[in-house]
């Protein structure tokens, strides 16, 4: 997310969260000297919450963007996690494997999926790695992008092959088993299935 500051001055970010804490932030920032630097950043789709249903992909038209002949490599970043559970027979969007279809110029990659999803210690094996540990409640199962007190990863997906110079094209869906959701509503007053993201387009040169 490098290309989000390379114009430099002073800079503003926000935090939230659904509870009242208090907080330090520390920012660190360090040169790995790679071959490659990202120099710009599109938003495909910023911070939203989409209900996860048969209506999910009907928020996500096809997006175009296009890339100059000195970019050498393009990302899909994507921020995705599921939350509401208890509410249909899946258990979804909390504890079970949604998919996440990217199709760049007729070309689809291979799912995006959280294999985490409803292991019976899925969070708690992962302590070592940023877990808050010792809560109440469910804290120890996998969940579909994120654990309690841990930071939410950027999936990355390396697209460099499949794009053109000039105009590319980009489908998103989300899926349920391979295909579009379905849910077996169980209690409809619930925490019913949703899905949290942000995907952007990241270029970079040489």
């Amino acid at each position: 997310m490098l290309a989000l500051l390379q114009s430099g001055g002073e800079k503003e970010f926000r935090f939230s969260c659904p509870n009242g804490y208090g907080l330090t932030v520390k920012i660190f920032m360090w040169n790995e000297e790679k071959e490659v630097r990202p120099v710009a950043a599109d938003t495909l789709w910023g911070f939203t919450t989409k209900a996860f249903n048969l209506d999910y992909n009907d928020n996500f038209e096809e997006q175009t963007f296009e890339v100059d002949e000195e970019i050498v490599k393009v990302e899909i970043v994507a921020y995705l996690s599921g939350h509401g559970h208890s509410s249909t027979d899946e258990n979804c969007a909390e504890f079970c494997n949604h998919q996440h279809e990217f199709t760049i110029n007729g070309e689809t990659m291979p799912l995006l999926e959280h294999l985490n999803a409803g292991v019976a210690y899925g969070c708690n094996d992962l302590v070592n790695v940023g877990v808050a540990p010792n809560q109440y409640g469910t804290w120890v199962y996998g969940r579909a992008g994120w654990c309690a007190g841990q930071d939410v990863a950027l999936d990355r997906i390396d697209i460099t092959e499949l794009i053109e110079q000039g105009e590319n094209s980009l489908l998103y869906r989300g899926l349920y088993e391979g295909d579009e959701y379905d849910p077996s509503v169980t209690d409809p007053d619930g925490y019913l299935p949703e899905i949290k993201l942000s995907i952007w387009i990241i270029y970079y040169t040489a």
